[in-house]
């Protein structure tokens, strides 16, 4: 039987492929370590100023802000104390309390372990997905576009949020390499995460069957591993199911934030009816006005993924899926008013080809400087209402 052909990397021997594969990783691990420094850099600052003074801030209470009191207490007490517990997913606590048990860091500053390491994680995992699919350089400009988003910090305090994204895009990047158990037992990760983790189903199944030439013939028992994804959300309905009898209970507690199902258009109305009658910049008003300029602008930049001079290559399409399904998610489960869009910047971050077109209008130095001038002051100002016990995100 005839040989292939060697690839050069291939025919350099064993240690020059091992290399050549491994270039693309080190580059990532260089860019996303480099921005992840940045921002921590940034952060300290911002702390650091806001800290002289207030001798009644210890470290012990600066991070334990709103979602982070409910993560530390099921890390520590498991679930059962406080009934609105059961809306925060269980791997965060999980780890939170695993390194805990070999720290000595404590319930919070474990927190913050699993939070900054994850974001870590997350920010070389991006870079190395998005090196492949839109260029270095631009990949680059995707990173500092996500670090110095107004609601960036999140992925750094006790909260799930770079854990959520570490899984996601880690999930994403199997998928697009075609490693779909990989890709599977991540998704279960990401739905015991949180329950918007199950949307990578959709991703899966988009790039699956393009993978195949959307022919159904080609399908191998491989699209199996679909069936992964909402493992993690059915294992905690299932646990919830025997602990309190309500199988249902992560869904039930969001009624505490007043949850529920909507037209996606809604919100934005209800925020566009209620500037036109209160004007003044009352607290709620500023943060109506964030959030609706963050859904509306996500949704615009989402549009300009299919349309226009930045848009993505067809073969691309699975992250607008992913994307789009989880900005859907947020508008048609809003929270009651008066701010029925609260935590829509926050979200705004898990919408991956968001900063891909980000990342390309920043080609122009204008569009760039533009946004970081405006970005840049808001994210220091809600780090400051975050460091307060004030509404952030």
């Amino acid at each position: 039987m005839l040989s292939q052909p060697l690839s050069p990397a291939s025919a350099a021997g064993p240690t020059a492929a091992g290399g050549a594969a491994g270039r693309p990783w080190r580059r990532a691990l260089v860019a996303g370590g480099t921005a992840w420094a940045v921002s921590h850099l940034s952060y300290l600052l911002v702390i650091g100023t806001f800290w002289m003074g207030r001798a009644q801030w210890t470290a012990g209470n600066i991070f334990n802000r709103w979602d982070t009191g409910h993560y530390l207490r099921i890390a520590e007490h498991g679930y059962g104390k406080i009934y609105e517990d059961a809306a925060f997913f269980p791997l965060y606590p999980i780890l939170i309390r695993a390194v805990e048990s070999v720290t000595p860091f404590g319930f919070l500053g474990s927190a913050l372990v699993v939070s900054n390491l994850a974001c870590l994680g997350f920010l070389i995992i991006l870079y190395r997905l998005m090196s492949s699919e839109i260029g270095d350089s631009t990949a680059e400009r995707m990173l500092y576009a996500l670090v110095a988003f107004p609601t960036a910090f999140f992925l750094n305090v006790g909260y799930n949020e770079s854990l959520f994204m570490l899984l996601v895009t880690a999930a994403l990047y199997c998928v697009r390499k075609g490693l779909w158990w990989h890709a599977g037992a991540l998704g279960a990760l990401t739905s015991a995460t949180r329950s918007a983790g199950v949307l990578l189903g959709l991703a899966f199944a988009y790039e699956y069957l393009r993978q195949r030439g959307w022919n159904l013939r080609r399908i191998r028992a491989d699209v199996l591993a679909a069936g992964l994804i909402p493992a993690g959300l059915v294992a905690y309905i299932a646990y919830t199911w025997v602990r309190f009898d309500d199988p249902l209970r992560f869904s039930h507690a969001q009624d505490t934030w007043n949850r529920s199902l909507s037209w996606p258009w809604e919100s934005s109305w209800y925020i566009l009816r209620r500037l036109l009658t209160d004007p003044f910049p009352y607290q709620t008003t500023v943060y109506n006005v964030l959030d609706l300029v963050t859904a509306l602008g996500s949704v615009t930049l989402l549009a300009l993924c299919v349309w226009g001079p930045w848009k993505l290559r067809r073969d691309q399409m699975y992250l607008v899926v992913y994307g789009a399904a989880s900005l859907f998610l947020v508008l048609v489960f809003p929270v009651g008013p008066p701010m029925p869009l609260q935590s829509v910047t926050r979200y705004a971050l898990e919408i991956i080809p968001v900063f891909i077109i980000m990342a390309r209008m920043g080609s122009s130095i204008h569009l760039s400087r533009a946004y970081l001038f405006v970005a840049l002051p808001i994210q220091t100002l809600l780090t400051a209402l975050f460091l307060n016990y004030l509404w952030a995100g």
